[in-house]
């Protein structure tokens, strides 16, 4: 334990110096101590709360009139009890059950570990508590607004299956070792949960094990939390919460508001078959491990507005009934969306998937996923890997910003063996995968009749079906990308046209007969093969065009036209009615 430990230890009280802590461990049997504490408590409760107490620990309506009852045995015990252990104390009265039950700045030492299974609390504090061993409050009721600000748990906590039914803060509490919160209910409705600024896990113990283990470090070899099967029926907050080691939130429901704003997340997180009834809260949040959302319901909206995703993240198989926004949220690894329902809209807009000169690799699955309302891609950066919509249905009013700074950059050329490397698992080369992308996004904005950003696509699609073709089969694609970039170009057309023009003009120039001697006649038939569409060729110089090989003055036409061609097609591209 460290000098500030230590001292921070010296300033508490002892716990055999807590008048409710020696009522509470009166007896050597548990199953005494618990029937006595549960009797004295209920003087803090009124009908209502006694019946359902009892109710659910199976002893029908707890009586108050048991405690009056045995009050007269007990407080005979507690003095003597209280004498023995603290023999220069002043024995005080039997702590009121109507009164806040204070175990505030109290050291739990070995020597005297809490153990409070199956008990009930009314009103209770234990903030600035330390337990140096593992605290358990298994199977407990906390019938009123219960506090562990500042509380340290320095061996773990448990609090399975148990019950909350007010106002609950862990605000600024530190869990050091492993964390049970599974099957626990925050029942209350009208209160609140807090976890803000608490802290689970130690950094100082994370570092010390990823410097023991280097390479071989991983998350199992760290503590958890567990929040499996936990029922939240009020709001809940985690307000720069930081959690060094394993969370895990499975199988439970957020029936209220939860705000993770500002949380750190140093290790994986787990939310599987999670349900968020009401809205949920992650921005600026950091995962600085795996994080995975897999099969959760989002019932209403979810932000995750400037969240940071370091490692892998998955939401395959989630829900999102309403919006969710990833606004300028940064994805540094692969990030998963297989099978997600988005029944709202879905933003992303400046979201950034990659980052420059990182070694990691990203990609953006969105694999037979499904946007029943537009998607926002707006000024979103794919810089690594184009988005993978296989099988994805898209809603046909969804957006993607066509800034060719916001894609990968076409010209980094992969050959098998590296595309292997980085998608061992995939059985679609990222090749096809990239063309497949362009197509869907292509056909989306053309719907919209978004004509340039559709081209924009469309000449990423052509680009990648020629990257895929044999090298026999690339040279069509070659000369329409070199001579039109796909049909978007106006000057490529034109100064290739006025090259052929220029070299056939000299040609004919040396070539050419008496008729059509001359540098002047010599332009001008190569100007009117060039356009010999109109026939003037031959109504114009009919010697010329019978006495010059005629194979010369074909190929030049033949040319002509596709060069016209490409030409005619960039200036309906950069000219046609846009919506």
């Amino acid at each position: 334990m460290s000098n500030k430990s230590n001292q921070e230890t010296h300033s508490l009280k002892a716990a055999n110096e807590n008048p409710w802590y020696v009522l509470m461990t009166l007896y050597d049997n548990p199953e005494q101590n618990r029937r006595i504490w549960n009797s004295w408590v209920t003087g803090a409760l009124n009908d209502e709360e006694r019946k359902s107490v009892g109710g659910q620990l199976g002893t029908g309506t707890l009586n108050y009139r048991d405690w009056a009852s045995n009050r007269e045995k007990v407080e005979p015990i507690f003095k003597a009890e209280w004498n023995q252990r603290n023999p220069n104390l002043e024995c005080p009265p039997l702590p009121d059950p109507k009164l806040e039950i204070d175990f505030s700045e109290t050291h739990f030492s070995e020597d005297t570990p809490f153990i409070a299974e199956g008990l009930i609390f009314s009103k209770c504090s234990f903030s600035r508590c330390s337990f140096d061993q593992k605290a358990k409050f298994r199977n407990v009721i906390f019938c009123r607004p219960v506090d562990f600000l500042l509380a340290k748990f320095a061996e773990g906590v448990d609090f399975s299956s148990t019950e909350f039914r007010s106002s609950t803060s862990f605000n600024l509490a530190k869990f050091i070792k492993s964390s049970k919160f599974a099957d626990t209910n925050f029942s209350s409705e009208t209160g609140v949960v807090e976890f803000n600024q608490a802290e689970f896990g130690n950094s100082e113990y994370r570092d010390e094990l990823m410097k023991l283990h280097g390479n071989q470090f991983r998350d199992d070899l760290l503590e958890s939390t567990n929040f499996s099967k936990t029922v939240f029926n009020c709001p809940a907050a985690f307000f720069d919460a930081k959690f060094f080691h394993k969370l895990k939130f499975k199988e439970g429901q957020f029936h209220k508001y939860v705000y993770f704003n500002r949380a750190v997340f140093s290790c994986s997180v787990l939310f599987q078959e999670w349900r968020f009834d009401e809205y949920v809260y992650f921005q600026d949040v950091k995962f600085e491990s795996t994080v995975d959302f897999d099969d959760n319901r989002f019932e209403e909206n979810a932000y995750f507005n400037h969240a940071t995703f370091k490692e892998k993240c998955d939401f395959s198989k989630g829900v999102f009934n309403r919006d969710v926004r990833f606004d300028k949220a940064v994805f540094h690894h692969h990030v998963y969306f297989l099978s997600v329902t988005f029944t709202g809209r879905a933003y992303f807009l400046e979201t950034e998937f990659g980052l420059p000169d990182s070694p990691k690799e990203c990609r953006a699955d969105f694999s037979d996923s499904s946007f029943q309302l537009p998607a926002n891609f707006r000024r979103a950066i794919f810089r690594i890997n184009y988005p993978i919509l296989s099988g994805t249905l898209l809603h046909e009013h969804s957006f993607f910003s066509f800034d060719a700074r916001l894609w990968p950059d076409d010209n980094r050329k992969k050959d098998k063996t590296q595309e292997l490397n980085e998608f061992p698992d995939s059985a679609v080369s990222p090749t096809t995968l990239a063309r497949e992308c362009c197509a869907v996004i292509r056909n989306c904005l053309t719907k919209q009749g978004l004509t340039e950003p559709a081209h924009f696509f469309f000449r990423r699609e052509m680009g990648f079906t020629m990257r895929e073709a044999t090298i026999r089969q690339q040279i069509p694609y070659r000369l329409y990308w070199i001579l039109s970039d796909f049909g978007n170009s106006i000057w490529r057309p034109a100064a290739v046209l006025f090259i052929v023009f220029s070299i056939f003009s000299s040609v004919f120039f040396t070539l050419s007969p008496v008729a059509c001697s001359g540098c002047p006649n010599a332009l001008t038939h190569s100007f009117l093969n060039t356009v010999s569409l109109f026939g003037s060729v031959r109504q114009y110089y009919p010697d010329c065009s019978s006495d010059l090989r005629p194979i010369l003055s074909t190929m030049q036409t033949m040319i002509s036209y596709i060069l016209l061609f490409l030409f005619a097609l960039g200036l309906r591209q950069r000219f046609r009615l846009r919506s």
